[in-house]
């Protein structure tokens, strides 16, 4: 059997045509029933090597990437296959030639053994290696324009780029550059009007099946991550201002990352963060508002109830007073007890004041006189701190009134219209205090069912002064407003004071309000470095490894040449990240989506798994491929 050599002197029309391409073609056409080793190394290019194992395999399609790029791919292979024959020489007793010889034998050995494999590869390179030149110069690369123009240009930088890469790969043999320039031409003269034709051809269907993009699959794997599975749904629960990062931990340490990294994704993630965050009091105030009304001075509030009571109760009072009660034994003993003994005391010097003569037998006015003066001993004592006394006081209050509302029921009905002073302010102090009380809710409705008109409206009014009170902390802390309300029977007074519909939507809005800030403090907070940092592999575009030559040295070929790769790409993939990145800041700031179709296509694909047609791992990979920004889909 001829060697490699021998034929190509035999047939010179064959000079053109690689060692690799050439042996393929004689083993394909004259020897296929031969081992392809045994065939390589009878023809004298055999390295005696596994050429069909996983890693042979992987080398080839590395290289034939390589080797594919135009112009300067056969010169970056060689370098990198002198490079590394240099290194193994210099630590072993083989010479540079026979190593350097040994491999380029094993690298013609993988490619034809594996040549779709190769071929492949060296399309893809050619591919990656043009498009920097059409980003660089679209116009020269005949990418802009009008359809004429873009002809002419893709057809004069196909010729020109055609026949440079036939001359280096030809060793300047005229004839093959000249074929390779008008190979090129032409292709580049037909490429826009073809491109053109499968643009519109394939446009329909990519209306229909249009992969996700780098931002939305980040996104959906954030998404799933979270158990996020309506984001439309949440976002509304949240309110208008909430934001997709808001949604969950993992979209929120997303933007973290974004906010971490400088570039046009950085600004929007923190800019949009910022001004949520300043408008935060703004709309806590307007939450308040709508549910409570405009905020009020509760000591003018005080005087304004007292003086509408005491106009509506006069009438009743007055024909109150010209009734008699009678001065039964029960009613005797009672004002001889030590504190209705003071009470009437200070009664008879209030009714002095009052220009009224003092009867032996109290009437009914002498005995509202000695009420009152109860009513202002019951609240020093509550002042003072003196439970016990109030307590007791407010018992024999309580059987006083007993026995004048039994006897008179016009009495009964004028207190029920006023409330004095004392009894007001002290009903607007306890609702003040309701969020500090530990008194149950049941306990407070039958409190207030004690009340009159007027000691109930001014607890009202202050317990919707401690609930601004409460709100307004919120502008800045609407986590401990929120941590208040969920604690002890606290949000069912909310309730109570404010009615269960204007509640809900109060603490629904301190829980929007606590998720913004919570995503403040992860995107600008020092708190989440680690998480922030475990994010970022979705923004980055990956980070160097080893050198070419330690590679080299290391008999890490195809590591060496992917490197080379990566260095000709780089540029393209940061390109690639840094619009990926700002694609992702713009879904993550988003406030309104149009999730449905995400959604309809996560249901139907969580409906498989429940019926056993679908593992869990295939249904979790369906579900990151969804393209779930709407606002994205174009």
């Amino acid at each position: 059997m001829p060697t490699i050599a021998e034929i190509r002197q035999k047939y010179p029309q064959y000079s053109d045509m690689s060692d690799a391409d050439l042996a393929g073609a004689l083993h394909k056409k004259f020897y296929s029933d031969m081992p392809v080793s045994d065939f390589m190394s009878k023809i004298g290019i055999g390295s005696g090597l596994p050429a069909d194992d996983a890693v042979s395999v992987a080398r080839t399609g590395i290289g034939g990437m390589i080797e594919g790029i135009p112009v300067v791919g056969p010169y970056i292979r060689s370098g990198v296959e002198k490079a590394a024959a240099g290194t193994v020489a210099a630590f072993s007793d083989r010479t540079y030639d026979d190593v350097l010889n040994q491999i380029r034998q094993m690298n013609t050995e993988e490619k034809v053994e594996n040549p779709i494999i190769d071929k492949g590869a060296q399309i893809t390179g050619a591919v990656a290696g043009t498009l920097p030149l059409v980003a660089a110069a679209p116009g020269l690369m005949g990418s802009s324009g009008g359809l004429g123009a873009r002809t002419v240009m893709s057809g004069l930088s196909g010729g020109a780029l055609g026949g440079a890469d036939a001359a280096v790969r030809s060793d300047g043999d005229l004839d093959s550059t000249t074929n390779g320039a008008l190979w090129g031409a032409g292709l580049g003269v037909v490429a826009p009007v073809a491109g053109m034709a499968i643009g519109k051809a394939v446009e329909p269907i990519g209306r229909w099946v249009r992969p996700p993009s780098k931002a939305q699959s980040a996104i959906a794997r954030a998404a799933s991550a979270d158990g996020i599975d309506d984001i439309g749904a949440r976002l509304a629960d949240l309110g208008d201002n909430a934001m997709v990062m808001d949604l969950g931990p993992n979209l929120q340490r997303q933007a973290g990352a974004l906010a971490s990294l400088p570039g046009e994704a950085q600004q929007t993630v923190r800019t949009a963060v910022s001004q949520r965050q300043a408008q935060a009091g703004g709309r806590v105030a307007s939450a308040l508002d709508d549910a409570i009304g405009q905020n009020v001075d509760t000591i003018a509030l005080a005087d304004d109830i007292i003086a509408r009571r005491s106009a509506a109760s006069a009438p009743l009072y007055e024909a109150a007073y010209n009734k008699a009660v009678p001065y039964t034994s029960e009613l005797e003993t009672l004002l001889k007890r030590p504190s209705m003994d003071r009470a009437l005391k200070k009664a008879q010097e209030l009714a002095a004041d009052e220009g009224l003569a003092w009867k032996a037998t109290p009437d009914v006015r002498q005995l509202d006189l000695t009420k009152r003066a109860l009513d202002d001993a019951i609240s020093g004592a509550r002042r003072a701190g003196n439970n016990n006394e109030a307590r007791i006081l407010q018992q024999q209050k309580d059987m006083l009134v007993g026995m004048i509302d039994k006897a008179v029921p016009e009495y009964a009905a004028a207190r029920k219209a006023f409330s004095g002073p004392s009894t007001v302010l002290d009903a607007l102090e306890e609702g003040q205090s309701v969020f500090k009380r530990t008194v149950t809710p049941n306990q407070l409705r039958t409190q207030m069912l004690k009340m009159d008109e007027g000691q109930k409206e001014a607890f009202m009014q202050g317990g919707r002064a401690a609930v601004a009170d409460v709100m307004g902390t919120a502008r800045n802390n609407a986590l401990a407003a929120r941590n208040l309300f969920s604690q002890g029977y606290n949000k069912e007074k909310l309730e109570l004071l404010v009615g269960p519909e204007e509640a809900k939507r109060m603490l629904a809005a301190l829980d929007a309000e606590t998720a913004f800030a919570r995503t403040r403090d992860v995107v600008t907070g020092n708190s989440e470095t680690a998480a922030r940092t475990a994010a970022q592999n979705d923004v980055t575009a990956g980070k160097a490894g080893d050198g070419i030559f330690k590679m080299a040295a290391n008999m890490r070929f195809g590591d060496a040449a992917g490197a080379v790769l990566d260095k000709l790409t780089g540029g393209l993939r940061s390109a690639s990240q840094t619009k990926a990145n700002a694609e992702l800041a713009e879904i993550l700031t988003a406030t309104t989506i149009n999730p449905q179709q995400a959604t309809r296509a996560m249901k139907l694909v969580q409906d498989a798994v429940s019926r056993g047609e679908l593992a869990a791992d295939e249904a979790k990979r369906l579900i990151q491929a969804l393209p779930v920004a709407g606002s994205q889909q174009r």
